[in-house]
């Protein structure tokens, strides 16, 4: 597995367990926290066993945004593999 997906379900971990421990004070269901915890493993599951972590570095790349730099350097391997296909 790899860090960010590890960091991804760490986060989603504390802020279920932020809203257990507060929603009392704030007159939040405790069926709300449960449902939500059930909801992340099993998307987490889905993304871990089903697409090798890759739904989670999608959410990595919106959080993070797009440098200028990273956007010239897709640009360039995705111009890489049309010039590939266009020669085979």
């Amino acid at each position: 597995m790899r860090q960010t997906s590890l960091n991804i379900i760490a986060i989603s971990i504390f802020i279920l367990t932020m809203s257990a421990l507060l929603g009392p004070i704030f007159n939040i269901s405790p069926l709300i926290p449960a449902i939500a915890t059930f909801s992340v493993m099993v998307l987490v599951t889905i993304d871990t066993l089903g697409w090798q972590g890759q739904g989670s570095m999608i959410i990595v790349d919106l959080v993070e945004g797009t440098s200028s730099e990273r956007r010239e350097r897709v640009i360039r391997h995705e111009a890489g593999h049309f010039l590939v296909a266009y020669l085979l």
